[in-house]
């Protein structure tokens, strides 16, 4: 192993300055690439994590509005009881629905 150590050695200063730069700039090339690659994985792993975040928030997003159409039909429902208690649930409920419909959560025409 020292022989093939010497001989690198002693190649090494007999290159010329342009062999030098040759040999330092593929060197170089060889670790953007390899830095790249890694680059592209981690890239990956955080689009797919994207993607499935995406899709848990869709299906939050879409129970929220199931479970605020129903709150509100509820309400619908119990306003004409005459219940102190429902009453007061119902415009609780009205207002929860008035704030969705504000943020374009339910379409207008709707309710």
């Amino acid at each position: 192993m020292a022989k093939a150590v010497k001989r690198h050695t002693e190649a090494i200063e007999k290159e010329t300055s342009a062999d030098r730069a040759a040999r330092l700039t593929a060197n170089a090339t060889k670790w953007i690439a390899f830095l790249t690659a890694v680059l592209v994985i981690i890239a990956s792993l955080q689009l797919y994590e994207i993607i499935e975040g995406g899709k848990d928030t869709t299906a939050i997003a879409n129970a929220a509005k199931q479970q605020a159409y129903a709150a509100h039909q509820i309400a619908e429902e119990g306003k004409g009881d005459g219940a102190a208690e429902t009453a007061g649930a119902a415009g609780y409920q009205d207002d929860f629905v008035g704030e969705f419909i504000a943020h374009g959560i339910f379409p207008r025409d709707r309710y």
